[in-house]
């Protein structure tokens, strides 16, 4: 056994056989290795299976022959050997039956056991009859056949074929010195070097064998490793492209922002434009008319009434100057967040009575006596709101004087009401009203409610954006209803939280 295993790895090493016969092993992973034999000796299994059918046949037609062509003394030999042979390969073959339909260990573990001693009955029995009558050509070819099969139709490795040599060997000596002949003649020669010779060629067919189930493995390993590439990168294809949408998409909305943005900021520019062009004239006109009838009052030959009348003119026109002042100053302290309120509580029946004086200023301001002013109190109980009275009473005149401004006949009313969970102040008139289409602008600054700078009633445009602007810090809301030509009612609400009785 020591000489079979030297001379097996010294034939394995040998660097002739690899570089020239191909039998390079590919390099594979352990676990493919043990998959590659697996699936070589179920190959081989179903060969070892049809080699057992054939040889059954070829056994029964071998044995009608043993009575025919052989003589007596050797007959004995021949039926012996070829009655084993065919015991065996039916035994094989049951068994091989039994196991797909019992898969019991026993039935499987016999079943292996005939597949693995199956080559070595064949070689036996070939050298058997080979050694019986070494002269006969059917014999020789018999031999020759059975090593050839074996040597490459099924996976064996060294050590077993170089055994099965060994055995083999043995054989053939024990049974030519049972029939008395010599061992050493030509046709034992030839027998020994062909078996010699079938060596390197057995070794290239058997590493071309594993090679070629292993080149199978790695293909299909390269195949699933290539599919699974695919799909990641498949997949981190469409990340990428969904990302690339989604950053479209935002880079289309942010294009959209961009172009609102300027087209406002260019609105803002030309608002702001026309805003100074026409503020600018909203100062001269009451500083003209300061200057101007200030110096006439300084002028000599005027008489006392006339310098009353002048007086009186500076005096309208310097409160319209503090009146634009006021509108500016007032929507600056909006736009920064500069309105700090103090909120402390307020009767509103009370706060409609302080309004008096102030209503009789507006209406000789617009000189409009003769419009119907009609206050409306809450009769039912006295309600009271927490906010600051100084900028609650700053809205609610803008509003009223708006009020008066649009309004040239028929009547304002203002006063307290209730809706549910709320409180509010209104102020309506029969004014020309507000249209549809400017309803959205009007609280923009610089804006009147014809929706352009057309100046028919002065002032700078910024009322309602600070009426907006105050009663949103004072946590009010503001709304208004109106019909073009029939006036318009603006209200100041304050929810529950911001009222009690």
């Amino acid at each position: 056994m020591l000489l079979i295993n030297y001379i097996a790895y010294h034939f394995a090493n040998m660097g002739l056989l690899k570089s020239n016969l191909g039998v390079e092993k590919l390099a594979i992973k352990e676990k493919d290795e043990e998959l590659i034999y697996e699936q070589l000796r179920k190959i081989d299994e179903y060969r070892l299976e049809l080699f057992a059918y054939i040889s059954l046949v070829a056994i029964s037609l071998i044995v009608v022959l043993d009575f025919i062509y052989f003589d007596e003394k050797l007959r004995y030999f021949y039926l012996s050997f070829d009655f084993v042979l065919w015991v065996f390969n039916l035994l094989m073959i049951a068994f091989s039956i039994f196991s797909r339909k019992k898969k019991s260990k026993t039935i499987l573990f016999l079943k292996k056991a005939f597949y693995d001693l199956f080559p070595m009955f064949m070689l036996l029995w070939a050298t058997a009859i080979c050694a019986l009558d070494p002269s006969s050509i059917l014999n020789i070819i018999t031999f020759y056949f059975v090593v050839f099969l074996f040597a490459f139709a099924v996976l064996t490795s060294l050590k077993t074929f170089l055994l099965y040599y060994s055995v083999i060997f043995v054989e053939f000596i024990v049974i030519k010195l049972l029939i008395e002949q010599p061992i050493i003649t030509e046709n034992t020669a030839a027998m020994i070097i062909v078996c010699l010779l079938i060596l390197p060629f057995y070794y290239s067919f058997r590493s071309t064998r594993v090679n070629s189930q292993a080149a199978i493995i790695m293909l299909n390993d390269a195949k699933k490793n290539l599919e699974e590439e695919v799909s990641i990168r498949t997949r981190e294809l469409l990340f990428v492209n969904n990302n690339l949408k989604d950053e479209i998409g935002q880079r289309k909305i942010i294009e959209s922002k961009l172009r609102e943005t300027l087209k406002l900021a260019e609105s803002n520019s030309q608002l702001k434009s026309e805003f100074l062009s026409n503020i600018s004239h909203e100062i001269r006109t009451p500083l003209n008319a300061i200057v101007g009838f200030t110096e006439m009052l300084t002028e000599d030959g005027v008489s006392p009434e006339m310098k009353k009348e002048f007086q009186y003119l500076v005096e309208v026109n310097t409160s319209l100057l503090l009146s634009i002042i006021d509108d500016i100053f007032d929507a600056s302290l909006i736009r920064t967040d500069q309105i700090n309120p103090i909120i402390k509580p307020l009767s509103l029946n009370s706060f409609l009575s302080s309004l008096s004086y102030d209503l009789t200023s507006i209406a000789l301001k617009y000189e409009k006596q003769h419009l119907e002013l009609l206050k409306h109190p809450y009769n039912k109980e006295e309600l009271v709101v927490h906010t600051d009275e100084y900028f609650l009473k700053k809205a609610f005149l803008r509003l009223i004087d708006n009020a008066y401004k649009f309004t040239e006949q028929g009547k304002i009313e203002i006063g307290v009401s209730t809706e549910k969970d709320r409180i509010d102040l209104f102020v309506s008139d029969t004014g020309k009203g507000i249209s549809e289409k400017d309803s959205i602008k009007i609280f923009e600054p610089f804006v009147q409610g014809d929706g352009s700078f057309t100046r028919d009633y002065g002032g700078a445009g910024l009322g309602l954006t600070i009426v907006k602007g105050i009663t949103q810090a004072l946590g009010a809301s503001l709304s208004f209803k109106s019909k073009t030509g029939m006036g318009t009612t603006f209200t100041i609400s304050f929810k529950n939280s911001f009222f009690q009785n």
